[in-house]
């Protein structure tokens, strides 16, 4: 079974990657310029500001699947411009390939566990697929269990009281009567 979904989150998450990969490469091509280009000032601002814009949405639509590198936007946010980095020093910009790198990592690893999400899911049939979302979204959330039970006891008691009306008249007598009230 293909899920669409899935299919869609690992799309978004490689272009995702492909922006990372470009980020990096105008990163490291400013320490070899002399004099930064304007074109290629304005495409890595465009470049940060696209990946922080789709790490929003990642982080949205992949919740708990998504588990990237936390200080990823802070290595974003540190690279001001490609001016700023052509005059930094080597350790500073070291500093950055090597988060850079971790962050790399850690997309490649979601990625990764995105793709064996997909292959197992591609066994199996879109029953147990569905099954499988609704005891992982559903079940898992002792709120929703909580309500579903108090729902089916309120519709027995409810169907019970329609067929065996006598039975609850003279609960209701006792119980009124527990409490010193006469009807």
């Amino acid at each position: 079974m293909i899920d669409k979904k899935l299919e869609k989150n690992i799309q978004d998450l490689r272009l995702f990657m492909d922006l990372w990969v470009r980020f990096y490469d105008l990163l490291m091509s400013a320490k070899k310029m002399e004099q930064v280009v304007t074109k290629d000032e304005a495409d890595f601002l465009a470049i940060k500001s696209e990946l922080a814009r789709r790490h929003k949405v990642l982080t949205i639509t992949l919740g708990m699947d998504y588990a990237l590198d936390p200080n990823l936007m802070n290595i974003v946010s540190q690279a001001i411009s490609l001016d700023s980095l052509a005059s930094a020093s080597d350790i500073a910009v070291r500093k950055l390939e090597n988060e850079w790198h971790r962050a790399y990592i850690s997309i490649n690893e979601t990625l990764g566990g995105l793709e064996n999400k997909r292959e197992t899911t591609a066994n199996k049939s879109a029953f147990s697929a569905a099954m499988e979302n609704f005891q992982e979204n559903i079940l898992g959330n002792k709120a929703v269990i909580v309500v579903v039970v108090i729902v089916v006891i309120v519709g027995v008691l409810v169907l019970l009281n329609s067929m065996f009306p006598e039975l609850f008249s003279s609960l209701k007598d006792w119980y009124m009567g527990m409490l010193g009230k006469r009807t």
